[in-house]
């Protein structure tokens, strides 16, 4: 019984070889690499200009391959490639497989025999790159009209401000960019200057108030009155007229810091604090030479 089981499956075996028609197979692959979808265009005297594709990989776990893969399985190209091989498009099914982790297309092609299985193989190759050709120069063409476009509107905005600037200049007594930089760093002299004149107006006016509050003199100056008297020992120290000039000058610099800066800025507020200090000591110091609290000084 044993020896007839063996028989009768080798006999199957042997005449399903025998009336099953052989099939080969033809395999081979295709490596994908990625695209980059910008564009720089260089010109002369006019400058660079970089258009970039936003449609490009717009979603980073997207394979490329996909794209391949559609393309050698759509009906265009495998009735194409069909037709090149004389034989129909159900009979010229090719498998392909994306292995995971690589950048290879794996492509398996049957046929009846090894010539047909290559033959199969190379139409399945021509007529996916003609395809892949074909599609490559149309985007490179929609690309190029887009960066013409781009370019286009650049020379326009270009011209528009060529012809401002044309205007601008003959229209104003300026001839050049240096003349114009020029009148702008004179201009801001000037500002600086006429604040550092008012600061210093401002110092002579507070120390001429001062002394006139010390001395306090008559306007027919007929008599010499107490506060004259103090207003000359006051003149006579020499330490208090050190302290009075360091105060005119500290008054000045706070001045011209608020006309420049601002009351709230960190230095006017450290410059206001420093004037405090002479004020005090100036009293101080008047205080000592009269005996008595002296008038505090206003600026």
């Amino acid at each position: 019984m044993g020896i007839l089981c063996h028989a009768a499956i080798w006999g199957l075996a042997l005449s399903y070889l025998k009336v099953t028609p052989p099939t080969y197979t033809s395999k081979w692959g295709a490596m994908i690499l990625g695209a980059d979808g910008e564009a720089n265009v260089t010109l002369a005297n006019l400058g660079r200009a970089t258009s970039e594709n936003q449609t490009a990989n717009p979603v980073p776990s997207r394979d490329p391959r996909d794209d391949y893969v559609y393309i050698m399985t759509s009906p265009a190209v495998l009735e194409k490639a069909a037709g090149q091989v004389g034989t129909s498009v159900k009979e010229f099914s090719p498998k392909i497989n994306t292995p995971t982790g690589s950048a290879i297309i794996a492509v398996e092609v049957e046929g009846s025999s090894p010539e047909e299985a290559q033959k199969k193989s190379q139409a399945l190759y021509q007529v996916t790159r003609q395809e892949i050709d074909r599609l490559r120069e149309t985007v490179l063409k929609q690309r190029e009209q887009d960066n013409r476009a781009t370019l286009q509107a650049a020379r326009q905005r270009l011209k528009a401000t060529e012809r401002n600037l044309s205007s601008f200049q003959e229209n104003s007594v300026f001839l050049s960019d240096e003349q114009l930089k020029q009148i702008a760093l004179n201009l801001e002299n000037l500002r600086r200057d006429r604040a550092e004149l008012r600061a210093r107006e401002r110092g002579l006016r507070s120390r001429i108030e001062q002394l006139s509050r010390d001395l306090k003199l008559s306007d027919d100056l007929k008599f010499i009155s107490p506060e004259v008297n103090d207003g000359y020992i006051l003149q006579a120290d020499e330490v208090y007229q050190q302290y009075l000039q360091e105060y005119g000058e500290l008054s000045a610099e706070l001045a011209n810091l608020e006309s420049l800066l601002g009351p709230l800025h960190p230095q006017v507020l450290s410059k206001s604090a420093a004037v405090e200090a002479a004020t005090a000591t100036l009293q101080a110091r008047g205080s000592f030479l009269l005996g008595r609290p002296v008038t505090p000084i206003s600026g």
